[in-house]
């Protein structure tokens, strides 16, 4: 499952779930040893949280930050 939600949290809608685009999916790249996952970043300017999260229980997370 993988989400993104605005920060900061305490004012930011619920976490929604992140489509990817192209028909694509998560896949793990063996040639640079990571994950990849395509998908249309918010359009609005703001600090963002995305959280991955797996079937085992583990969860990872970016902050970034996307200026207009």
């Amino acid at each position: 499952e993988i989400k993104v939600a605005a920060l900061p949290c305490p004012d930011a809608p619920t976490a929604c779930d992140v489509t990817p685009t192209g028909g694509t999916m998560l896949r793990y790249d063996t040639k640079t040893n990571q994950y990849v996952y395509n998908w249309l970043a918010p359009s609005k300017a703001g600090t963002y949280v995305l959280s991955v999260h797996f079937t085992d229980g583990t969860t990872y997370v970016a902050y970034f930050k996307l200026t207009k």
